[in-house]
């Protein structure tokens, strides 16, 4: 039987649910952005039959962005097809957006349509980050099926959108609500895109978090877990996360499974973190413990890479926001039961393991940045595992340090205070500025050796509590307890 793979980079309805729609008050002169989304089968085939208004720009001209790639997803312009355009010519088209020609502000309708992936159940599940619509369900995400106009990334945007054509038993629901057939919120750049939307045949349950609403999706009957199953690992996961940070601001959060690859006798499956949401894709072989991890993980980066977000060139600081989101992770999936005090120690050696192993274990951090997506079995790893050793390096330099009063979470939250409500990004001088008044003595020069130049980051017995030592298997440090 083959190895399960883990790709991390997201019925009948008997009955329907809605959650509480967003709500926002929105002045006559905002340039709005309308959508209707309409089925369409007429032509022997599922297709969406999308309208698209807006405003145009004062000058004359409108640049509007269409679907091309995202994520491993490419040639998404591919399924775009039968573009017009009313109240405007179009001056340029290109695989990746139109150039409009127009009277200043005029009120400009863009129509197409967008075709679904033309083989269902997919082989390859890179398929999956196409639109997909059959006769009795559809995924998309945002970025594969709305044109946008390019000034999004300065105003932000009313949107309205509207869905029609579609049977009164199917479900609508997506990162912005569910079960509403007329939507209305805010987008402020491109990355308001990357959200999923489904609809059909799923299953939508709710779960709550405290005061806060969850709301889960689910199509596809054999798995081999139940669905009241699923939601408890969720709400167990969701609700330590939330406590761990102590952020209970959610009006509105959801997550999505369905099956895929269908026909495969082995487990795989792939999750993907959005605004508002997390989506996953699974085969029906997958047991339910293997998204002990992908959760704790993946739901982690509702916090560090969505609201911490790091500076420029992000992957710079891939050994924060994917090593750090490591280390938490196991601390988390501790504190919750989904591991034992010997699983989390197990954790640890593993990631100290594949770090000391790593064929690029010295890499400096610039190598790592420009290798990490074409030689991820190396660089990419090198990321995690090194982020999260340094990670485990400075919690407990902290723990030592305060004699307990403090520790790397403190810090965590600090980072989340001033990139939420300071709206600041994460830098190499905000992390050390913060992190050295925690310390004795700063941390820079440790800093720039482990984490820039790539020294390997040595072990000592006082890095993982009192409890445990350092001793070596086959030349490989790993903490046991005493």
């Amino acid at each position: 039987m083959k190895k399960a793979v883990v790709l991390l980079f997201p019925l009948i309805v008997l009955f329907v649910m809605s959650c509480p729609p967003q709500r926002f008050l929105i002045k006559e002169s905002e340039q709005k952005l309308d959508y209707t989304i309409a089925l369409d089968s007429t032509e022997g085939v599922y297709q969406f039959k999308v309208n698209f208004r807006l405003q145009g720009d004062f000058s004359g001209l409108t640049k509007v962005y269409t679907p091309s790639e995202w994520g491993p997803a490419t040639g998404l312009n591919e399924n775009i097809k039968k573009v017009k355009v009313k109240n405007a010519s179009i001056e340029e088209q290109t695989d990746r957006y139109l150039l409009l020609r127009h009277a200043p502000r005029a009120s400009i309708s863009v129509n197409y349509t967008v075709q679904s992936l033309p083989k269902y159940p997919v082989d390859n599940p890179d398929e999956m980050f196409h639109p997909i619509l059959q006769k009795d369900f559809f995924q998309f995400y945002g970025n594969g099926v709305f044109f946008y106009p390019a000034d999004l990334n300065k105003i932000e945007r009313p949107v309205n959108i509207y869905w029609e054509g579609f049977p009164e038993d199917w479900v609508i629901h997506n990162s912005y609500g569910s079960n509403q057939r007329k939507q209305s919120f805010r987008w402020r750049d491109s990355l308001w895109l990357e959200s999923i939307f489904v609809g059909g045949d799923y299953r939508i349950h709710k779960i709550k978090i405290a005061d806060d609403p969850v709301y889960v999706a689910m199509r596809g009957k054999e798995w081999r877990f139940s669905d009241d199953e699923y939601l408890d690992l969720l709400k167990k996961v969701i609700t330590q996360q939330r406590k761990f940070w102590n952020d209970y601001d959610f009006d509105y959060f959801t997550v999505t499974l369905a099956p895929f690859m269908e026909g495969q006798n082995y487990g795989s499956y792939q999750g993907t973190g959005l605004r508002n949401s997390f989506a996953l894709n699974a085969t029906p072989k997958v047991g339910l413990k293997n998204f002990e991890y992908l959760f704790s993980h993946e739901l982690m980066h509702e916090w560090i890479g969505l609201q911490i977000k790091t500076a420029d060139p992000e992957a710079y600081r891939y050994w924060f926001s994917e090593g750090f989101t490591d280390y938490f992770t196991y601390i988390n999936m501790r504190e919750c039961g989904l591991i034992s005090e010997e699983g989390y120690l197990w954790q640890i050696n593993n990631v100290v393991k594949k770090y000391y192993k790593s064929a690029v274990r010295e890499a400096t951090n610039e190598e790592l940045a420009a290798n990490f997506f074409t030689d991820y079995s190396n660089y990419g790893k090198l990321a995690y595992n090194r982020g999260c050793v340094f990670a485990m390096y400075t919690d407990w330099r902290i723990r030592l340090d305060s004699k307990g009063e403090h520790r790397l979470k403190d810090v965590m939250q600090e980072f989340l205070n001033v990139c939420r409500h300071g709206k600041q990004r994460l830098t190499d001088e905000l992390f050390l500025k913060t992190v050295n008044q925690y310390l004795e003595k700063p941390i820079d020069s440790y800093f720039e050796k482990h984490i820039q130049n790539g020294a390997l980051i040595p072990l000592e017995d006082w890095m993982l509590g009192a409890k445990t030592e350092i001793r070596e298997e086959n030349g490989i440090p790993q903490f046991v307890v005493k």
